[in-house]
């Protein structure tokens, strides 16, 4: 078995801090870099207790497509240490839809940068 733990990722990748991920609204922020600062995503996991489509947004900008995920599904990507998506603009959030009232819960590998 993977250990996923958040100190053990962030750990490994040695970018960034470690964020939590947790709610069942329609749309959750997961970070909001500071001013004049674009977030960039190295890691993250996710679970959905109940059936969902998540996507991934920069502010209100799309960075995936729809992700699905059965009741009590999780998923993990990593892309051994490179970037895995970057925010669209200079001070846009990190936010995920929810497509129905299902509980997620994770954590998301995330540094900033200036350009």
């Amino acid at each position: 078995m993977v250990d996923t733990s958040p100190d053990f990722v962030a750990t490994l990748t040695n970018q960034g801090k470690t964020y939590p991920i947790t709610g069942n609204a329609a749309s959750i922020t997961v970070y909001t870099p500071a001013i004049g600062r674009y977030f960039v995503v190295y890691h993250y996991y996710l679970q959905a207790t109940g059936a969902t489509n998540v996507t991934w947004l920069s502010g209100a900008t799309a960075l995936s497509g729809v992700v699905p995920y059965a009741a009590h599904a999780e998923k993990e990507h990593n892309n051994n240490g490179a970037m895995i998506m970057k925010g669209r603009a200079k001070g846009d959030a990190l936010v995920i839809t929810n497509s129905a009232p299902a509980q997620i819960d994770g954590w998301v590998v995330i540094t900033e940068v200036d350009r």
